[in-house]
């Protein structure tokens, strides 16, 4: 199979050239030129012999008046044109230009495009090249493709061959289709001469075009060997066809315009009564007289001929001595004569109702003719498409008045056109003394290398990837690697991801594309100094390798904004004021973004949210700052007479306030303190709700959400409502400071929401200080849960989501907390996922934690419902914001209305909860457990259940079974609750412990200097866990504590904060700091393995030995609130 290779091709975009050329280039002209200064628009600029003279292809120019060729002297070549024109001396590119021609003479040229040519194969009958199949190449060249003539082929993987080197197809006219390879015999004067060879080479070509999308082009035989090759048949003979349908009522004699053979005598009969059901007045004089027929080449049921000479005298083919039929009715209908004559008829609907014309709704004919007729085709065929047979996928777009097919197209291809006629017969020039439109003739031509053009480009891309860049970003002021894979954690840096081996970078090439060859699951980085640093995840399928791909690039400059600092509230960078320790949470270093099938399952509609997020002024991935929430909460403040704004307390670095919003209809005075406003909000006898955000700064849809939550108690009337049986309280940003870090910490580096019980934040301590204030008996905090987290599915091996969530929530639930609240909870919780379900969203539990330092549990330990809302968006920037905030503000106020709901019963169940806390404290009571490590037996779980929804990376859905949510509900390590603990007051970090009871609002008191106490000490077992241990009591026995002690007595609200804290051995909080072991302000000796916490379970006599001792008492419970309320040392 010797074809030539494909060139490559290079299109130069929009050349212009103003080269006045008056005295450079002479002119010679073959027709009468253009007028003065005419213009002459998409001229081939072309070679015309092998010494690369220069022609100007103007002849079909609809510009032109009459076809005129320009031959360039001055500039005879190509190269010395390219040259001129200041290009690359590339010789045979098909140059596209513009020209202005004054007296003659070229004297501008715009050039278009300088293309290289696409290839364009011409199947022939491989006997001979004659002039006519030298004129179709030519015609090719002129419409700028390099023509090639094709071997014939033998088999499917021949074609294959033959048509993966050339950009398009063209087939030609020529003999008869052998009626065998459509299940037909030879009708009377029908199929004859076929070459096999040719059928067999043609019929495996179009299949295989089709099938690779080559785009083609076929002419006369052409088109009716496509229909043939997918699965149609043929009229064998156009005039015998139309005899018939004559002679069967079809057409109406009185149609006939041409008789070329008949009626026989049997065939008169017939046709007086067809004149009669037509209401003729006998027969037509053209069919009156019977002409003789002149016979045809005869072949029998196996093809194999018979005869080939009739003697009109005997009647029979004398090379075998057969008789010869009776002659045949065969026609010319309305004038068309598509065999002999002049060679051209008219194409149009006709007024009969049998054609159409050129369908003005067909895919490309009637876009390349400009019209639904044309004056003259160039016709010469016997044969044609059968209508009643036309094979399944083509679909007819032009057809004579006679009714004959002249052109269908198979539309699922890039291009794939057949016409009956003959449109290259006089692309070139007239050739049968008949002056025809070389426009019209033209214009298929170059339509097949138009599309050759793009099918070359789409062939060289084959598994390019080309990334585009954003308008606001440099491209060279910035770096892009593409990688074959995946991460599966957005926690691991760039280098770990590759170096794990889940991704394999793909070198560029010298143009700085990519070349892909298999499909699957890709990532591409976009970083720069200045830009946000992201990882991209792509889909790239084999369709898209077989056409190449263009990426736009996900990624744009870094965010300003007119705070103090001018920067910061957003991921990947570090701020220009952040302290030396910063350390970026490692899923915001560096954006992990799914790919776009993925992130369609995570849009919604426009929200017309009014908070500062969404006015349209931050960059890709910027967030509120401080100055703008705090200037948004003043503007609400201004306008509602029952919002309340105070500062809740000052960050210690940046000196931030944290805003604190009071909603109630109880009127507060202007001019009151927080205390005081509390005061008033706690006396209305309303249940409060505690709404509290972004403790986790680098979470900021929940910090949003909070934001339009305030929007909407001011401005909707259904959200004011509730105010009727709540009170609300919002904290929307705990952690200032690490805002603008844009941190998962504080400035300081603790995470607060791993704080709740050490405090070592002083933003923590002020909000416990705020929230005791109020003591509210519903608690909301919201957060925002890992973005991405990718997986291989087992079973199928498709890379897919580890969960395809909005939101995850869940109440606190842990065996400390009140029976009958808990209950309450998650019957909330329950409606707040059905509401979450009816409005669209994925909903999922977050698991249960009974993680006292983490916020859910630790206000559950203060006898309140306390809710914990996450929706997905760590590491995700600005991606699906606004479905975020959305998701966050559907939950929240469906928790706070479940609290309006259920306000009495709260208030009154977390009322008796409380009570019953600070009665347990009074008595020693062997029933009466603190849970210090707690399991789930897998017997206990809600009521509701989640359908966890995940994606595949292609984004098609796997849906898992409803699933309840297992509770905590088994104790494995118990201790019976004390009626106090007592500290040494001479030990080591005593401040830092007498820090952590006051700001955990614990009221305590002072023993004086060597008082003694029947108590039991704690001792070390063993580790258990990170920072944690297994530890146990010694027997009672009586203490003295020479430089006095602290005791903190049980009976109070903050009961089982302090018992949390106290115990040493506490494994519900083991790794965190949630007690005073685990914080490591106590320690055991490691001699004695004695820790300097002491319990009392019993009533003890203390005789005091000076005025500092506590006087004689017996834990009256009146006694030891005296002393608790003093505080004194």
């Amino acid at each position: 199979m010797n074809v030539p290779s494909k060139r490559a091709s290079r299109m130069i975009s929009m050349l212009l050239v103003l080269a006045m050329l008056m005295g450079l280039l002479t002119v010679s002209v073959s027709a009468q030129p253009a007028a003065q200064g005419s213009k002459v628009e998409d001229a081939i600029l072309y070679t015309i012999n092998a010494d690369n003279e220069l022609e100007y292809n103007v002849v079909y120019s609809s510009a032109m008046t009459e076809a005129t060729h320009v031959s360039g002297e001055g500039i005879s070549s190509i190269g010395e044109l390219k040259t001129a024109l200041g290009t690359p001396d590339d010789l045979g590119d098909a140059i596209t230009a513009d020209l202005t021609i004054t007296d003659g003479s070229v004297t501008e040229i715009v050039v278009q495009s300088i293309t290289e040519r696409p290839i364009v194969g011409i199947s022939w009958k491989k006997d001979s090249i004659g002039s006519d199949y030298r004129g179709f190449a030519e015609a090719f060249e002129r419409n700028g493709a390099t023509s090639v003539f094709l071997p014939q082929v033998k088999t499917e993987e021949e074609a294959a061959d033959v048509l993966s080197s050339i950009d398009g197809i063209f087939f030609t006219g020529g003999e008869d289709w052998n009626p065998d390879l459509y299940h037909e015999i030879q009708t009377p004067h029908g199929s004859s001469g076929w070459n096999d060879a040719r059928d067999t080479s043609d019929i495996y070509l179009m299949r295989k075009a089709v099938e690779l999308d080559v785009p083609l082009l076929a002419v006369c035989r052409g088109e009716q060997g496509f229909n043939v090759a997918l699965g149609g048949k043929l009229i064998q003979d156009v005039p015998y066809y139309l005899g018939q349908q004559v002679l069967k009522g079809e057409i109406s004699p009185a149609r006939v315009t041409g008789v070329l053979s008949g009626p026989s005598e049997e065939e008169m009969a017939q046709l007086e009564t067809v004149c009669e059901e037509f209401g003729l007045e006998g027969i037509p004089e053209i069919l009156a007289n019977s002409v003789q027929d002149t016979g045809y080449t005869k072949y029998d049921e196996d093809g194999e001929k018979l005869g080939s000479t009739y003697d009109k005298g005997t009647g029979t083919y004398t090379e075998f001595g057969e008789d010869c039929e009776a002659g045949h009715l065969r026609v010319q209908i309305d004038g068309l004569v598509h065999s002999g004559g002049k060679g051209y008829h008219e194409l149009d609907a006709g007024t009969e109702g049998d054609g159409i014309g050129i369908a003005t709704d067909s895919e490309w004919l009637y876009d390349i003719i400009g019209s639904d007729e044309i004056e003259l085709i160039a016709t010469a065929h016997h044969q044609s498409i059968d209508p009643e047979n036309l094979a399944e996928g083509l679909t007819v777009v032009a057809k004579s008045s006679d009714g004959i097919i002249e052109a269908v197209e198979y539309q699922e291809a890039t291009f794939a056109l057949a016409l009956q006629w003959h449109p290259e017969r006089d692309a070139l020039e007239d050739t049968r003394d008949t002056d025809v439109d070389q426009d019209l003739s033209n214009a298929p031509l170059r339509a097949l290398v138009e599309h050759a053009v793009e099918h070359d480009a789409a062939d060289d891309d084959k598994g390019k990837v080309v990334f585009t860049y954003p308008d606001d970003v440099n491209q060279f002021a910035t770096s892009l690697e593409l990688y074959k894979g995946f991460p599966t954690s957005s926690s691991n840096t760039l280098e770990a991801m590759i170096e794990g081996g889940k991704l394999t970078e793909i070198s560029a090439d010298v143009d700085d594309m990519y070349t892909i060859t298999d499909p699957g699951v890709y990532s591409y980085h976009f970083s720069g100094d200045g830009y946000y640093n992201i990882l991209k995840i792509v889909n790239i399928t084999q369709e898209q390798i077989d056409a190449g791909m263009t990426i736009e690039v996900v990624g744009g400059p870094l965010g300003s904004n007119d705070d103090e600092f001018g920067d910061g509230y957003q991921p990947t960078v570090k701020p220009s004021h952040a302290p030396d320790s910063y350390q970026m949470d490692s899923r915001d270093a560096m954006l992990c973004i799914w790919p776009d099938e993925i992130l369609e399952h995570f849009t919604i509609e426009d929200q017309g949210y009014q908070t500062p997020a969404f006015d349209g002024t931050d960059a890709d991935h910027e967030f509120t700052t401080q100055n703008e929430m705090v200037a948004f909460m003043q503007d609400r403040d201004k306008n509602c007479d029952y919002m309340h704004l105070y500062s809740a307390g000052e960050t210690p670095n940046y000196h931030f306030d944290i805003p604190l919003a009071i909603f109630s209809n109880t009127e507060i005075p202007e001019d009151a303190t927080l205390e005081e406003a509390a005061e008033l909000v706690r006396g209305n006898g309303k249940l409060t709700v505690w709404y509290q955000t972004q403790i986790h700064p680098n979470e900021p849809a929940s910090g949003e959400g909070a934001l339009v939550v305030v929007d909407n108690f001011i401005n909707d009337p259904e959200a004011k409502a509730l105010l009727d049986k709540i009170n609300l309280v919002v904290v929307p940003r705990i952690n200032p400071d690490g805002s603008y870090l844009f941190s998962r910490a504080t400035y300081d580096g603790f995470d607060m929401n791993r704080d709740h019980m050490s405090l070592k934040a002083d933003e923590l301590a002020q909000l416990h200080t705020a929230y005791r204030l109020f003591m509210a008996e519903v608690v909301i905090d919201g957060h925002e849960f890992t973005f991405y987290g990718a997986t291989t599915d087992k079973d199928s091996g498709k890379p897919r989501m580890s969960n395809g969530d909005d939101i995850q929530t869940t109440p606190a639930t842990s065996l400390n907390n009140d029976p009958e609240v808990t209950e309450i909870a998650l019957e909330m919780c329950a409606d707040t996922f059905r509401n979450l379900q009816n409005a669209g969203l994925r909903v999922d539990h977050y698991g249960t934690t009974v993680n006292n330092p983490i916020g859910r549990a630790y206000f559950g330990l203060y006898d309140c419902a306390s809710f914990l809302v996450e929706t997905r968006g760590i590491g995700a920037g600005r991606t699906n914001f606004e479905r975020r905030v959305f998701s966050q503000e559907t939950a929240i106020m469906s928790y706070i209305k479940g609290a309006a709901d259920h306000a009495d019963e709260l208030k009154a169940a977390v009322a008796e909860a409380r009570a019953e806390t600070v009665a347990k404290g009074k008595t020693y009571d062997e029933g009466d457990l603190l849970y210090l490590k707690q399991t789930k037996s897998g017997d206990t779980k809600t009521d509701y259940t989640s359908n966890t929804t995940r994606y595949y990376m292609d984004g098609t859905p796997e849906q898992e079974n409803p699933a309840a949510l297992s509770l905590n509900d088994t104790g494995t390590r118990t201790r019976v609750r004390p009626t106090a603990y007592v500290i040494p007051a001479d030990v080591e970090n005593i401040d830092k412990i007498l820090y952590i009871m006051d700001n955990q609002g614990a009221e305590y008191y002072r023993l004086a200097g060597n008082s003694s106490v029947e108590l039991q000490q704690y001792y070390f077992v063993q580790a258990d866990g990170t920072n944690s241990c297994i530890a146990e009591l010694r027997d009672p026995a009586e203490i003295t504590f020479p430089n006095g002690a602290y005791v903190f007595p049980m009976d109070q609200v903050a009961g089982d904060v302090i018992a949390m804290l106290v115990e040493p051995d506490v494994g519900d909080s083991a790794g965190y700091d949630g007690t005073l072991y685990q914080y490591g302000v106590v320690d055991y000796d490691e001699g004695t393995k004695n820790f300097p916490l002491y319990r009392c379970t019993a009533i003890p006599v203390i005789i005091p030995e000076s005025p500092w001792k506590l006087p004689a008492w017996n834990w009256c419970l009146s006694t030891l609130l005296t002393c608790r309320r003093m505080k004194s040392s």
